[in-house]
């Protein structure tokens, strides 16, 4: 008897109420995590860059696909150049040596232009880089996906030769 006695005066357990809170959080949280697995939340939110894959020619001031999915626009793209040498400048960017220069990008500081060729981009297509005031050295050209906001490429060439 002195056992039973013992059990029913200790006062050490945890009280109703906060018991009761802690089963309703739990609860909430459980419910919660369930959701968002069912659910999927942020599937479609999220976008990928798309997968290219390039060849430097440090030779041509060139960076040429070697394949790229058939739906990826140049337009989706854009390039920065991380410095200028102390006589250049500004750059120029053309896609497969079209006339125009500026059709893919110039620059005269160190912000990201927009490619504004409108077409698909192709095994076989290149981007030729030239400088403007005077040949570059060590220049580094970024290419970001727009969409995804994430790198596509990036090389530094250490001589860009100057612009026809």
């Amino acid at each position: 008897m002195k056992a039973n006695r013992k059990f029913v005066q200790a006062d050490e357990a945890v009280s109703p109420v906060i018991a009761v809170i802690l089963m309703v959080a739990i609860t909430v949280v459980l419910a919660a995590t369930v959701f968002v697995l069912v659910s999927d939340i942020g599937s479609k939110s999220a976008k990928n860059a798309p997968q290219i894959g390039w060849s430097d020619d440090e030779t041509n001031d060139r960076w040429q696909i070697n394949q790229a999915p058939p739906t990826v626009p140049w337009s989706g793209f854009q390039l920065k150049a991380s410095a200028f040498s102390a006589s250049m400048t500004a750059w120029k960017a053309s896609v497969n040596a079209d006339s125009n220069a500026a059709n893919a990008g110039t620059s005269t500081g160190t912000g990201y232009v927009t490619i504004t060729v409108t077409t698909n981009m192709a095994g076989g297509d290149y981007l030729e880089f030239c400088a403007v005031g005077a040949a570059g050295t060590n220049i580094e050209f970024v290419m970001l996906h727009s969409a995804s906001n994430s790198i596509a490429h990036r090389f530094t060439f250490a001589a860009l030769a100057l612009c026809a």
